[in-house]
């Protein structure tokens, strides 16, 4: 499991998930792309500005693009 096989088929799944204007659970895909999320959540701005730059996930700066804060 996880090898290159498997990443091509799930690249595959998100491709028909999205053609068929469906999600996949973003709590559940440690793989996700920024493309793809704000593609599944078309309104995900509007989540946006409740995020604490302070205190994100890399999962929300994998899809945001949102830079982490570096603390001087």
């Amino acid at each position: 499991y996880g090898g290159q096989k498997t990443l091509q088929l799930l690249d595959e799944l998100d491709k028909v998930v999205r053609q068929s204007g469906g999600a996949v659970y973003p709590a559940k895909d440690a793989r996700m792309s920024a493309e793809n999320f704000q593609a599944f959540f078309p309104r995900w701005q509007e989540f946006a500005q409740y995020v604490d730059p302070h205190f994100s996930s890399s999962f929300w700066r994998r899809v945001s693009h949102a830079q982490k804060l570096v603390m001087v």
